[in-house]
């Protein structure tokens, strides 16, 4: 395995030695995006909502400091990414507030379905089966439950046409899945925009 694909795959599975060294990375270069994306999903205290890919657990403690009378999951495939999210929400895990797991979304059979909401930031280029995925995830929402996936996409010499190639992939998806109302969202970031698509059970 070449350097940049080593460094590469421990953004989308840390693990080992560099596994601590991707999660700060993660937890500093993700906040932005995670703040965002929480505002676009508007938790309200009673909500019971599922994030994919949690990575070191700020979006989760963020939530679970907004629904607190509601319950907060999250599932994500790196042990590492496990520990320390849960040393960040440890709190809320003795509480019962908080589930995490390590997995993949093929695993939520464990899930405390249906949800009203469903995160993932970063994380669905990642997933085996997108659209399966996808479909699945559906299936674990309440009526009218929205799904919100949030992407910078990497960085390529025509950025214009690098964001709009992933718009329409994640309109695709969520569509060919079987979700309504799609819409997407952007948000002004460095080196190119961040989109967030959106879709209703």
């Amino acid at each position: 395995m070449s350097l940049q694909s080593y460094l590469y795959s421990q953004f989308s599975h840390p693990h080992g030695p560099m596994g601590h060294v991707a999660a700060w990375a993660m937890h500093v270069k993700n906040r932005e995006r995670n703040n965002w994306a929480i505002e676009i999903i508007a938790p309200r205290p009673t909500d019971s909502i599922l994030e994919i890919g949690f990575g070191p657990g700020y979006a989760i403690r963020k939530i679970s400091e907004i629904a607190r009378s509601g319950f907060v999951t999250g599932i994500d495939s790196s042990p590492e990414m496990l520990k320390q999210a849960e040393r960040r929400n440890r709190a809320a895990i003795r509480e019962g507030r908080v589930e995490l797991h390590c997995g993949s979304i093929k695993d939520l059979a464990f899930s405390a379905a249906p949800f009203d909401k469903i995160l993932a930031v970063n994380s669905h280029p990642f997933w085996d089966d997108a659209l399966n995925d996808l479909a699945m995830l559906r299936r674990l929402l309440k009526p009218e439950g929205i799904i919100a996936l949030v992407l910078q996409p990497r960085c390529k010499t025509d950025t214009c046409n690098t964001v709009e190639l992933a718009k329409q992939q994640m309109i695709g998806l969520l569509s060919e899945s079987g979700f309504q109302k799609i819409r997407t969202m952007t948000k002004p970031m460095k080196p190119v925009e961040c989109l967030c698509g959106i879709g209703t059970k």
